[in-house]
């Protein structure tokens, strides 16, 4: 239910981008909330599965 109340945020603005309609300084702190998640994830990914830990792709970083 939470995920698809997301989609009704990122709809607010009329296009479906994956980013609620925010200016400025505003959208620069989820991103960075996001990309502090991914790498973590990533990390506790390859904890549990070290084999996948060493490959050369990195999770892609927001600006």
């Amino acid at each position: 239910m939470i995920h698809e109340f997301a989609h009704k945020l990122d709809l607010l603005d009329g296009i479906l981008d994956g980013t609620p309609p925010l200016d400025g300084e505003a959208l620069g702190l989820p991103s960075a909330v996001c990309d502090c998640e991914m790498l973590a994830s990533c990390a506790a990914a390859a904890a549990v599965e070290p084999e996948h830990g060493d490959q050369d792709t990195e999770p892609v970083m927001h600006a």
